[in-house]
């Protein structure tokens, strides 16, 4: 059953206490700390996810969503008419501001992702149908009747994570080793995504064996 975070913060407390005087506030914030700890040393491929949009005649631009860490490609949607392929080629800052001709409208043949949107060029002349691939960011938890957005599997590695942090704001350097010990060992032991993928793509093999050696 996936963790709470108030299931989190009881079993955390539970095995290593809690200082004195730290508010369930500031728990709060070291088990999202703990929960950022264990994604950055995930592989790029558990964040990876996918969002539909769309362009419109007013605008050359587009917003993000929300969660967007990193823009990995932009495509269209359905084939559109004279368009090499569906993928929108990325261009660079200084490729896309050189347009002496801005302002021409017409099928997007390049994107820019800057800041918080995407630019496009040339400004688009219709509504056309939009696939974003990116990686998402994860998001800190503000209920405690919320979970991580992490997969489940890696409930026990936010919670070795977070008994550190704990150990280590009472000076308890010597539990802040071991805690440490077993959030390396459980990250080493949970199969990530690409590893759950390469064993999806291996399969099970036969082998047929047509005469006597």
């Amino acid at each position: 059953m996936p963790w709470t975070l108030q299931d989190l913060l009881s079993e955390a407390t539970q095995i290593a206490g809690s200082p004195p005087g730290l508010p369930t506030s500031r728990l709060s914030q070291l088990a999202n700390q703990a929960i950022r700890d264990v994604a950055v040393r995930l592989p790029h491929l558990e964040f990876e996810t996918v969002a539909a949009g769309s362009t419109t005649t007013t605008s050359a631009t587009a917003t993000l969503p929300d969660d967007c860490e990193q823009l990995i490609s932009l495509s269209f949607d359905t084939s559109v008419s004279g368009v090499g392929g569906r993928v929108i080629r990325q261009a660079s800052p200084w490729e896309l501001d050189a347009k002496s001709d801005g302002t021409e409208q017409g099928v997007p043949r390049m994107y820019l992702s800057y800041s918080t949107w995407i630019e496009f060029y040339p400004s688009p002349d219709s509504a056309y149908s939009l696939l974003l691939r990116y990686k998402r960011r994860v998001s800190d938890i503000t209920s405690l009747t919320a979970r991580s957005s992490l997969d489940t599997r890696y409930d026990q590695a936010v919670l070795y994570k977070l008994v550190e942090h704990l150990h280590l704001r009472k000076g308890e350097y010597d539990k802040v080793a071991q805690a440490r010990a077993l959030y390396e060992q459980e990250l080493k032991s949970v199969p990530n995504l690409y590893a759950l993928r390469q064993q999806n793509r291996a399969g099970m093999g036969l082998r047929y064996q047509s005469k006597e050696d």
